[in-house]
């Protein structure tokens, strides 16, 4: 839901759907309209497709299950390396770091490397960013959800807050 959406309109939406669906099997029994019209309050209806067809490849190939493998969630319709890594994670304490260009950019600004923006997707630069990474479950949520929360309000790409950094 939050793909190309600000968090603050994902969130009672969010919240309304957690609120009713406790499961995929719960989604594909209420039904493909009401799937669409949760989505259709966000804008981009192909949302909605793409949802679909992830509820439905959990319910038919998982038992309704979310997979714990990583390679398994690549698998899933509308999941890639960073959901994947975000899902392992933020549900199932995964110590790994969830690496966008903006928590690149912040790694990158913190150890004086220039990373181009498709360094987030070289394995070799993934397995070195989840070296950082707490073993400790609960911290390394905490850390990631800082990282991010850091990147999107203060370690910005264009006006940089340097006076408001945690880290200097």
């Amino acid at each position: 839901m939050l793909q190309r959406t600000h968090a603050v309109q994902v969130e009672p939406v969010f919240r309304e759907f957690c609120a009713r669906f406790a499961s995929p099997s719960d989604v594909l029994r209420a039904g493909r309209r009401v799937v669409d019209g949760t989505f259709r309050r966000l804008g981009l209806l192909w949302r909605a497709d793409q949802f679909w067809k992830l509820q439905t490849a959990l319910v038919r190939d998982h038992g309704g299950e979310v997979p714990r493998s990583y390679h398994e969630l690549c698998m899933l319709p509308g999941v890639g390396e960073y959901v994947s890594t975000a899902v392992l994670v933020f549900g199932f304490g995964e110590r790994l770091t969830v690496l966008d260009s903006n928590v690149l950019r912040i790694l990158g600004r913190y150890f004086g490397i220039e990373f181009p923006d498709h360094a987030r997707r070289s394995g070799r630069v993934r397995r070195w960013a989840n070296l950082l990474a707490p073993a400790d479950p609960e911290a390394c949520r905490r850390y990631n959800w800082a990282l991010i929360d850091l990147g999107a309000l203060v370690c910005t790409s264009q006006v940089p807050r340097h006076d408001a950094c945690p880290i200097r």
